[in-house]
């Protein structure tokens, strides 16, 4: 659920962590495991063609892409978007801490 989250583009405090670079294994603990994190998407579209989403983060920044090309993030949100995605709305996934009355 947190790859998924992270890779359409929600911030570290909607996952379970103060800072991005927190998401990388064992920064947390002051041991990270790599200098970078990454997780990539993969959509096909009826057409058979396929798209690829990458979030890359190293250190605190995160890098952005589309087709292994780098983009703004309000790029990739908008492409997001145009698929169905709608990463505010949280209209793909169903959050653990979300509580009904």
């Amino acid at each position: 659920m947190d790859a998924l989250s992270f890779v359409m583009g929600e911030r570290a405090a909607n996952l379970r962590v103060k800072r991005t670079k927190d998401l990388i294994h064992g920064a947390h603990i002051g041991k990270p495991a790599a200098a970078t994190a990454s997780v990539t998407m993969r959509y096909c579209e009826d057409n058979g063609e396929e798209l690829s989403f990458c979030r890359i983060i190293a250190g605190s920044s995160s890098e952005y892409r589309i087709n292994g090309i780098q983009v703004p993030h309000t790029k990739y949100t908008a492409k997001l978007e145009s698929i169905g995605v709608l990463v505010k709305a949280r209209n793909c996934l169903v959050f653990q801490a979300s509580h009904c009355n």
